[in-house]
């Protein structure tokens, strides 16, 4: 097909674990990818297609939606130069009990690591298994500590009474509360900024539709608007190398880093 049709941009929703192949043939082919999270099935496949994506002068972006939400880019928006001192992640699933929900849980890590802009200089997992749910099913927490001096605590459970996903994110000036939308999850979209004199109700939308309240639509905008006006993607494939670094330590269950 990619012979035959010479396509200017290819996106890519494989199985990450045959990914990082697929993209490859693509990107030798002169191919521009979008390429769903995660971008290969470990940090080291990952490296291989920022370095043949780069080699080639190939655009490249790695989609990881949650970057693109409008409660995310509105907050970001507010902060403003603002550090971020502190962020509490969670990620609430029902019935989840493949014994790879790592590769779900890297979309938390990801938004987690690019809000911070700042290397992750030691971290923390911890394990709670759930042998009556399955072989390999488990609670996971972790615990992160970046180089500005910021700290974040991410909690995912794929196996609870709701489907929730949400983070508190702690600055100077005070802390945003931030619910994101869900596919089939009772919550909505919603980002509220708080400190001791205000609590505000911050209105971000990019419309009504799921596909662009859980922030696909910007994901994909942003991937054309680059192509169209040659230009890198700020979402390129080597900001997730932090992101699958620590991902492959849930693959490979390690306490500490």
């Amino acid at each position: 097909m990619l012979r035959a049709e010479r396509p200017d941009a290819v996106i890519l929703t494989t199985p990450y674990v045959l990914t990082a192949a697929v993209a490859e043939e693509a990107i030798r082919m002169g191919c521009a990818v979008l390429i769903e999270k995660p971008p290969g099935a470990d940090y080291a496949a990952c490296k291989r297609l920022v370095e043949l994506a780069e080699a080639a002068g190939c655009l490249n972006q790695a989609a990881f939606n949650r970057r693109h939400i409008p409660v995310v880019r509105r907050m970001r928006e507010h902060l403003g130069g603002d550090a971020i001192q502190q962020i509490d992640y969670r990620m609430y699933r029902i019935g989840r009990k493949e014994n790879h929900f790592y590769s779900t849980a890297v979309h938390g890590i990801d938004l987690v690591c690019r809000l911070m802009s700042s290397p992750c200089v030691r971290a923390n997992f911890m394990y709670g298994r759930l042998p009556q749910c399955g072989e390999g099913v488990e609670n996971i927490l972790v615990q992160l500590a970046f180089q500005s001096g910021a700290t974040a605590n991410l909690s995912f459970c794929p196996v609870s009474g709701l489907v929730s996903e949400g983070m508190l994110v702690t600055s100077a000036r005070g802390t945003y509360e931030v619910e994101f939308p869900i596919w089939s999850a009772e919550d909505t979209s919603r980002l509220v900024f708080a400190n001791r004199r205000e609590r505000t109700e911050l209105p971000a939308s990019d419309g009504g539709r799921l596909f662009e309240s859980n922030g696909f639509y910007w994901q994909l905008r942003s991937f054309l608007l680059c192509l169209l006006e040659g230009r890198k993607s700020p979402d390129d494939l080597r900001s997730a190398l932090e992101t699958m670094r620590l991902t492959d330590c849930l693959r490979e269950r390690r306490e500490r880093i």
